[in-house]
């Protein structure tokens, strides 16, 4: 189990996870340490992960950082997502793994060149069927979650991207979150409601709101992780560790939580 978590702004893209890694079968914690996101500067992006981390000689964070390295020139962030579902597809499949043990997913947050304008959008590529991880699909899909309205059935037409930014720019932001909303959703909610109010009373400072950003990301995984801490039984932990995480500004600089964060430039 992972939580991450990312947050899209007209200005600033936010993300941020933890690092545990647990044993499926025993519950046993096998790594606090290692990030989970990846960076590719070329491309404004960060790649998150979660579900599938280790099995057999296949590691998800390696090949991501590897899969990375190769498409850091990919002639769009579409083209990059759909070539990481197709790799994956072939790695994950070559492991045998029965359903949902094989099941993993990738937060794709990038800053796309849209008309001249960097627009944020976020893909999710996985093999997941259901929001409870419960049942896998043989393939990857890929999808862009940003901006979902009918008056644009094509989520990748140049007009359904820059009213999505126009949005953005009235004060909205999305977010978007893996794991289990019920825990993770009531913190986030309290923080951007704490937020708000702040703003509302004249407190809050603008030159600040990418620190509220990275806070409105890492903060929710972090109360998780402390909760259980605390309180589940031994074996029932499956957030904690660190939390790393990262904010990308339109304009293409990044922001890291950690010197561990890998940027492949």
């Amino acid at each position: 189990m992972t939580a991450i978590s990312t947050l899209l702004t007209a200005s600033a893209i936010a993300a941020a996870s933890d690092s545990f890694l647990t044993d499926t079968t025993t519950g046993q914690v096998v790594e606090t340490r290692q990030p989970k996101i990846v960076c590719i500067k070329q491309l404004r992006m960060a790649v998150s992960y979660w579900g599938l981390a280790r099995a057999n000689n296949f590691d998800t964070f390696q090949f991501l950082k590897s899969f990375a390295t190769k498409h850091k020139r990919a002639a769009s962030p579409e083209r990059f997502a759909l070539d990481l579902g197709a790799e994956a597809t072939k790695n994950v499949t070559a492991l045998n793994l029965p359903s949902p043990s094989n099941g993993l997913g990738f937060h794709i947050a990038v800053f796309e060149n849209v008309c001249g304008t960097y627009v944020p959008e976020l893909f999710l590529c996985t093999n997941y069927m259901d929001p409870g991880y419960a049942t896998t699909n043989p393939t990857f899909s890929v999808s862009r979650e940003s901006f979902k309205d009918t008056q644009y059935p094509n989520r990748s037409d140049p007009a359904a991207r820059l009213a999505y930014y126009l949005r953005l720019t009235n004060h909205v932001v999305s977010r978007f979150n893996n794991g289990d909303p019920e825990l993770f959703n009531p913190v986030a909610d309290a923080l951007m409601q704490m937020s708000m109010v702040l703003s509302q009373r004249g407190h809050f400072s603008t030159a600040k709101k990418t620190e509220a950003y990275r806070q409105w990301v890492r903060e929710p995984i972090q109360a998780i992780a402390d909760l259980q801490k605390r309180i589940c039984k031994k074996g029932k932990r499956l957030v904690g560790g660190a939390v790393y995480d990262v904010i990308i500004e339109q304009s293409g600089q990044f922001h890291l939580s950690s010197k561990r964060i890998p940027v492949i430039h």
